[in-house]
């Protein structure tokens, strides 16, 4: 056995104080370590009469008032930019499917813009209900500058829609000119809340919106149509706790694409018909807080987000929804859709719910049921690009038969359970092969071998072989049965999958949990291939064997059926060391020179502490050769010399030297004859479990300076070497 040696320094006495040099740090210790070895249609129009909702009498009269070109029968309000506005069938369905109610006179003005006024340079101060003349809605006064297109609204109540600066039939001003609207204090708004802001084509902006307190209102439907040149609406300070019905509150906003709707409480919300439709322009919506649970109409609710590419509605509960109609008609941008919280128990129509969609990817619920072959589902689009489709729909891991769209939705529910579907994929006899490699640098070269304590990473490759045809796909691709260095390598549950094309490009990532063995990969079109990649820790040593120490095996199928590639290497990972971890210098107190002999000096660290580490194997070697394992108990032993000052003198032991105390209260000076400190038993341990052991001692115990005669100090520093020997007990 060749000893593991390490060297700390000890300290003497400066004027009349005996002090220490502070302990150097790890990096700097003497010490010598060594091993032990779309556009809706006229037929989509027709479709339509079948699923919208009724509105109501004022709905329908609002609508009229709004566009001036609009004929008798075109009653819904909806503006004529947007090409998904609704048209008079629409119209004529929703009255069709719902009672309707009988509305006053005052009611049928609802989303009407004024006729155009002659130009101002500001209104509010000439004729007003005020008792200081100036123009008010409800009791909130304003002003309007028209060469901006500001209209400023000061604190107050306000009124309903029909008597908003824009409306009112006396000293009304032009909806069109308003760019701009600031709220400068607290501003009530009305509990009918509806059309409060609608078709002002041309506002940009709301300044102050925070103001507006809406903890009162209880309908906000139409509350911002029409509004096409906002592009950006802050809602979080909306309190809507009240609120019940929240109908076509965007529709048409048309430049919007920024909507912040995070706190929004639709605990009480029944209706959300077209509320974001027409939104052509918005990329993203999070509508994961919204509560739906009292929702029962939502049809065309996401109508013509062309550009939505993220829709979160992870929080949906639909139990109560009857019409899901045309809801995601025309969302051509979004690719991906998780509807796995829809419940669709109660939904009598989902009449084109997904007409001119093209989902790559959709999701469903074990709640999803089926509803008819109606619902306009379209084949699906590929994953990656160069997929080759046959269009049919598919479970995303392979466990599902295929069926194109008509099929498809007649299916969910039935025999397709919940997950998730894609496109199949063309996948002719393609043939697959794979290979494992190892590292201990992060993968930058490949290892042989790798010692207990190590961090090691295992790649697996999966790519197609040679024999492959070109335009080939493999499909329900993953590999089972993983055993690697089974019980000496402790692997993290969780594996990273990178996807590349056949120019070595990097095209997506995905992290999974290693479940049962087993780990799903994506398809594999021809050219690509996938590394996987594994990491963990060595926590025992393993031998090559005959039968291997590393096996897996990879399933994929193509047309022939399923196919299976059973793979076993060898990997061999020794023995660690036992070697000190930490060794820090031995600093004694100041002390003034003793008048006594044998004067004891303490340590500054009442509790002194050396660490080792010890990554030997505890398993008995399998060749049989010798019948003990690795891990021995060990030893420490100490020796030391004599202390010199600071100018180099050396110092007799006879005058000051350094004493061990063991813990049975045995003391011993240190010289150059080794003394016993720490014996270590192993039994039982593992390196995993044990591979540190902190040995310390208290303060009467451990480490002291001993002054037996003053008479040859002086009133300076003092230092000792301390070395400290690791090796295995005899």
């Amino acid at each position: 056995m060749i000893p593991v040696t390490s060297i700390a320094q000890a300290g003497g006495a400066k004027q009349d104080t005996i002090t220490t040099s502070d302990g150097s740090s790890n990096d700097t210790k003497n010490a010598k370590e060594q091993g032990i070895a779309p556009t809706t249609s006229d037929q989509q129009k027709s479709d339509n009469q079948e699923t919208d909702p009724s509105t109501t009498d004022e709905h329908n009269s609002d609508s009229q008032e709004t566009n001036s070109s609009a004929t008798d029968d075109q009653n819904m309000n909806e503006q004529g930019t947007s090409p998904f506005s609704t048209t008079d069938e629409q119209t004529m369905d929703k009255q069709e499917t719902e009672p309707s109610t009988s509305t006053t006179e005052e009611q049928k003005s609802e989303a009407t813009a004024s006729p155009t006024k002659p130009e101002h340079s500001e209104i509010g101060r000439a004729r007003g209900v005020g008792a200081d003349d100036t123009l008010t809605w409800g009791n909130a006064s304003w002003t309007f500058d028209s060469d901006s297109g500001i209209l400023t609204i000061n604190s107050g109540e306000l009124d309903s829609y029909e008597t908003s600066p824009w409306r009112r039939e006396t000293d009304g001003i032009d909806g069109n000119q308003i760019k701009k609207i600031i709220f400068t204090g607290p501003t009530t708004a009305p509990e009918y809340s509806g059309s409060l802001f609608a078709n002002l084509t041309n506002l940009t902006e709301i300044v102050n919106l925070p103001n507006l307190d809406t903890s009162k209102t209880t309908n906000m439907d139409r509350m911002f149509l029409g509004c096409q040149s906002l592009n950006a609406l802050d809602l979080s300070n909306f309190n809507t706790s009240n609120v019940t019905s929240t109908e076509w509150m965007f529709q048409d906003c048309a430049s919007l694409t920024e909507l912040n709707l995070e706190t929004f409480d639709t605990s009480k919300v029944t209706k959300i018909w077209m509320m974001f439709s027409g939104c052509a322009k918005l990329t993203s919506l999070d509508l994961s807080m919204f509560n739906t649970k009292n929702v029962g109409t939502m049809g065309k609710l996401f109508y013509g987000c062309s550009s939505l590419t993220s829709l979160n509605l992870s929080g949906f509960d639909t139990s109560s929804a009857k019409n899901m109609g045309h809801v995601f008609e025309g969302c051509t941008s979004l690719k991906n859709l998780d509807l796995s919280s829809f419940n669709t128990k109660n939904v009598t129509t989902m009449m084109k719910m997904f007409t001119n969609t093209q989902f790559s990817s959709l999701t469903l619920g074990d709640k999803f049921k089926n509803l008819g072959s109606d619902c306009g589902l379209t084949a699906p689009s590929a994953l990656n690009a160069g997929d080759q489709l046959t269009g049919k729909w598919i479970r995303k891991d392979g466990n599902s038969k295929a069926y194109d769209s008509v099929d498809f939705m007649k299916k969910i529910g039935e025999e397709l359970k919940a997950g998730t579907y894609v496109a199949e994929l063309k996948n002719d006899t393609a043939i697959l092969e794979t290979d494992i490699s190892f590292s201990i640098d992060s993968g930058k070269t490949i290892a042989t071998n790798a010692v207990i304590g190590d961090q090691l990473q295992g790649e697996i490759t999966v790519k197609h072989t040679a024999e492959s045809p070109t335009g080939s796909t493999a499909v329900a691709v993953k590999l089972t049965n993983i055993k690697l260095l089974t019980d000496a390598w402790v692997l993290s549950t969780s594996v990273t999958i990178a996807t590349f094309d056949q120019n070595g490009n990097q095209t997506a990532t995905e992290v999974q949990t290693i479940s049962n063995n087993e780990v799903s990969l994506p398809t594999l079109p021809y050219g690509s291939y996938l590394k996987i990649s594994l990491t963990g820790t060595v926590w025992e040593k393993t031998d090559a064997s005959p039968s291997y120490n590393c096996h897996y095996t990879l399933y994929h199928k193509n047309k022939s059926g399923v196919q299976k590639v059973d793979k076993s290497d060898n990997f061999v990972s020794n023995s660690g060391l036992l070697s000190f971890k930490s060794v820090p210098n031995i600093s004694f107190k100041e002390s003034f020179l003793p008048t006594e002999f044998n004067q004891i000096i303490d340590r500054k660290d009442a509790d002194y502490a050396i660490t080792v580490a010890d990554y030997r194997s505890a398993q008995l070697p399998s060749d049989g050769t010798t019948a003990k394992p690795d891990r021995l108990n060990w030893d420490i032993i100490a020796t030391a010399s004599p202390f010199k000052d600071a100018a180099g003198k050396t110092i007799k032991l006879s005058t000051l030297a350094i004493s061990f105390t063991n813990k049975s209260g045995q003391t011993k000076e240190l010289g150059s004859d080794a003394v016993l400190i720490a014996s270590h038993d192993v039994t039982g341990e593992t390196a995993r479990n044990n591979h540190l052991t902190k040995l310390s001692w208290a303060k009467d115990n451990g480490f002291k300076a001993i002054v037996h005669n003053r008479a040859d100090l002086d009133t300076t520093n003092y230092t000792a070497d301390v070395s400290f020997d690791l090796r295995t007990a005899p």
